[in-house]
């Protein structure tokens, strides 16, 4: 039976180092055309594999981001924008005036 896998494994060893393989992939890969399960394990193996969970810490000055809405949260956003225009003009002015 080792026989077996091992002339298994030779047997697949030359199939992926075949220059025509490889180039096969990669034009699939281009087209579109590759199974996107080999296309993430490609990338896998090249990059290594994405975070499944992300912890994240919320502090005192973010804690009350997650308690707002989303239209408060948009309101927030839009008085900030406007804070910051207001601040943009009034430097404007004072390099005017000097």
């Amino acid at each position: 039976m080792k026989g077996t896998r091992l002339s298994i494994q030779r047997f697949c060893e030359g199939i992926i180092n075949d220059p025509v393989y490889r180039a096969n992939i990669k034009v699939r890969m281009n087209e579109g055309t590759l199974p996107h399960s080999m296309e993430a394990m490609i990338w896998y193996y090249a990059a290594g594999k994405p975070a499944e969970k992300i912890d994240v810490t919320v502090n005192d000055k973010t804690a009350k981001f997650a308690q707002m809405t989303p239209v408060q949260l948009a309101d927030y956003a839009k008085s900030l924008a406007t804070r910051l225009q207001e601040a943009d003009e009034a430097m404007a002015m004072a390099g005017q005036e000097s």
